[in-house]
Order: C-alpha cells, then sequence, then structure tokens
C-alpha cells in the first residue's frame, strides 16, 4: 500500500471531524441568534403600545429580524456541514470485500480462504 493509500484514511477522517465541528459551531450560532431574536421579539410584545418607547420598539423590531435572518442563514449553514459530516462518514465506513473477482477467477487459496470467513460467520460456530 503506497503513502498516499495509508494517507487517505486519515485525510478522510481529518475532513469528518472537520464537516462535525462546523455543524456543531453553526447550530450554535444559530440557537444564539435565535435566543437574541427572542428577546427582541418579546421586548416589541411588551413595549408595543407605549407612545414613549416608540422608536425604542422599531429599534427592537428592526433587530428582532436581524437576527431572525442570521438564525436562518446559521441553520442553513448548521444543515450543510451536517450532511456533509454524513456524507464523508459513509465514505469513510469500510467496504465489505467483494466475494468474487470481476472478470478473473479466484486462486485456489482465495477460494479456501472466503471458505473459511464464510464458516467463521455462520451461525453456530464458536468463533
Amino acid at each position: 500500500m503506497s503513502n498516499e493509500e495509508q494517507a487517505f484514511p486519515d485525510w478522510l477522517a481529518e475532513q469528518h471531524r472537520h464537516a462535525q465541528a462546523q455543524a456543531v459551531g453553526a447550530a450554535q450560532v444559530a440557537q444564539a441568534q435565535y435566543e437574541r431574536a427572542v428577546q427582541h421579539e418579546n421586548y416589541v410584545r411588551q413595549k408595543q403600545d407605549s407612545p414613549y418607547l416608540r422608536a425604542r420598539v422599531a429599534e427592537e423590531r428592526a433587530l428582532a429580524k436581524f437576527h431572525g435572518a442570521r438564525f436562518t442563514e446559521a441553520r442553513a449553514l448548521a444543515e450543510m456541514w451536517a450532511h456533509v459530516a454524513r456524507a464523508l462518514a459513509d465514505v469513510h465506513l469500510p467496504l465489505p470485500e467483494p466475494m468474487f473477482a470481476v472478470g478473473g477467477t479466484l486462486t485456489e487459496q482465495e477460494v479456501a480462504r472466503l471458505r473459511a470467513r464464510e464458516e467463521a460467520q455462520a451461525p453456530g460456530h464458536p468463533g
């Protein structure tokens, strides 16, 4: 196995960890933005009838919209990174060994190895 072949699983695992970290980070930003938007909306609901706080209510309403938009963007990023992490996890899973050779024949040693593996996996086998 070449160095390049040995390095690929390590690279893939690192990319998977990076995608997971990005997904978590974006989800945390989304949660914080959502909480800020809710705080601003609550202030608007409580004070919207006050004639003395009209300018402040308008500012809070604008801030609620701003943080709502930031929440939507961060949520979309979190979902995207979660999909990337899932795709990388799917690639990283080991593939089963083929049971036959395509376009060729199996050697006697390969047939013996496959039979031994099948017998070891058979129900009731102690191994």
